[in-house]
């Protein structure tokens, strides 16, 4: 993956969010990389559709919703499983569009979660409109994220980190 070299230029957005989550950093990785899947939880994202190039890079076609603002662009994603993935666009909209995961490992067990976003737009205009809730955006994709990895990954009766069912946990003395 890139190193993100950030830009000082004033008509860049820059926003950052950082959480730790109680999951295996692959297992998280795995849910932020199926991004046709993004429509089910993430509600800016109004449709997907993905281009396989080979394992470890996709295009992507997306139609966003911020507000009134409905954008259709084209992307290309890099990833490096399980520790990153980096989301770049040279679409018509953006000067510069680069969205940066990072799942670094606490434990077998918890990650930090890393998301990050440079954006500059072509129309100055656009930067006023977006700007003001991408920020909050951010955010809120990582709160849908993890409500998301909480669905996917916690099931009833299961420690969730050892696999194990709770009855087997009690047996070898785990706790959680």
């Amino acid at each position: 993956m890139a190193e993100l070299k950030p830009t000082r230029d004033p008509d860049f957005l820059h926003y950052s969010v950082d959480r730790d989550l109680a999951y295996p950093a692959a297992a998280l990785f795995d849910i932020a990389a199926d991004v046709e899947r993004y429509p089910e939880f993430l509600p800016a994202w109004k449709a997907v559709r993905t281009r396989r190039i080979d394992a470890e890079e996709y295009v992507t076609d997306q139609m966003l919703a911020f507000g009134p603002i409905r954008e259709r662009f084209e992307s290309r994603t890099h990833m490096e499983r399980p520790h990153g993935i980096q989301v770049i666009s040279h679409s018509r909209t953006f000067r510069h569009f680069e969205v940066n995961w990072r799942f670094i490992p606490l434990d077998d067990s918890s990650c930090r979660v890393h998301l990050d976003a440079h954006i500059a737009f072509k129309i100055r205009q656009m930067k006023l409109l977006v700007g003001s809730v991408l920020g909050k955006q951010l955010g809120d994709i990582l709160t849908a994220f993890e409500r998301r990895a909480h669905a996917l990954l916690t099931t009833p009766g299961v420690d969730r980190r050892a696999g194990l069912p709770l009855e087997e946990e009690r047996k070898v003395g785990r706790r959680f």
